[in-house]
């Protein structure tokens, strides 16, 4: 059996689980969309106090952190399914487009499970 280099099989999932790799056989019938509203007074105070202290941290900065923190304490959120069979990422990878000057970028960055704000 070949093995996959940006995944590890789980082999060790109940019967559940593999049953549920057939119900959404197309990547697009597996997406989920939702539109969320949140207040961010909070963070915006916490982002100015950090920039009386010198440290000039955005918006996208913490969410990166925010990201990169639930999917270390849920590691099953890091998961893909190829050929009906469920894989756990060997890697937290973030890619990510930017628009500037009517240029579109596009990133990809590499992350550590114990990284934090400071970090990203």
């Amino acid at each position: 059996m070949f093995k996959r280099r940006d995944g590890r099989h789980m082999k060790e999932l109940d019967a559940f689980h593999e049953f549920y790799t057939y119900l959404m056989p197309k990547r697009v019938s597996a997406s989920v969309w939702t539109q969320l509203t949140a207040d961010a007074g909070r963070l915006a105070k916490y982002l100015e106090e950090k920039k009386g202290e010198g440290v000039n941290y955005t918006i996208f900065q913490v969410v990166v952190a925010a990201l990169i923190r639930t999917a270390s304490q849920y590691p099953q959120l890091n998961r893909f399914i190829y050929g009906h069979k469920i894989y756990a990422r060997t890697e937290y990878v973030l890619s990510f487009a930017v628009s500037l000057e009517g240029q579109t970028i596009f990133r990809k960055i590499w992350l550590d499970p114990e990284d934090t704000l400071k970090d990203v």
